[in-house]
């Protein structure tokens, strides 16, 4: 009996301990994955569903501040007329888990826009906060800062 009890408080044990220590950076990678996807095909819907649902919600580009999610969906699509593509350096990407239900990204790309006949290609560094919200990974804020070319 006595053996048993052990092995009962060894698994607890472990399963709590395991609890604790969960590295869920692929699945913020997914989530950082699925916002490119999302952009690049210009889907507000999934882009909406990405975001958290809060006017805490922060995306800056073009040194434009856009606060809360309905704001920044509008300015997506915004981007999205302008054909916007984005290209992040995958290789380059750094996702740093700030515990196990926060991460950061910061990763270069390269940001074409086209509108009126004419290609605008920006370097940016995209520094992306994702937290996780119930069972999911939500972005809670993107800021795109321009930067010089990528190495």
């Amino acid at each position: 009996m006595a053996k048993i009890t052990t092995l009962i408080a060894a698994f607890v044990f472990i399963c709590i301990f395991n609890s604790f220590g969960q590295d869920n950076s692929d699945k913020v990678s997914e989530t950082f994955k699925s916002y490119i996807t999302a952009q690049n095909e210009h889907d507000l819907a999934t882009l909406d569903k990405l975001f958290v649902q809060s006017p805490d919600f922060l995306m800056i580009y073009a040194n434009k501040e856009h606060w809360g999610t309905q704001d920044a969906i509008e300015a997506a699509e915004v981007l999205h007329k302008a054909a916007l593509v984005l290209e992040p350096a995958y290789d380059q990407m750094k996702l740093i888990m700030i515990n196990d239900q926060s991460a950061q990204i910061f990763v270069p790309a390269l940001y074409t826009l086209k509108e009126s006949g004419r290609t605008v290609k920006k370097n940016m560094m995209l520094n992306m906060t994702l937290g996780l919200k119930g069972e999911e990974w939500k972005i809670f804020s993107i800021l795109s800062i321009s930067t010089t070319a990528r190495k």
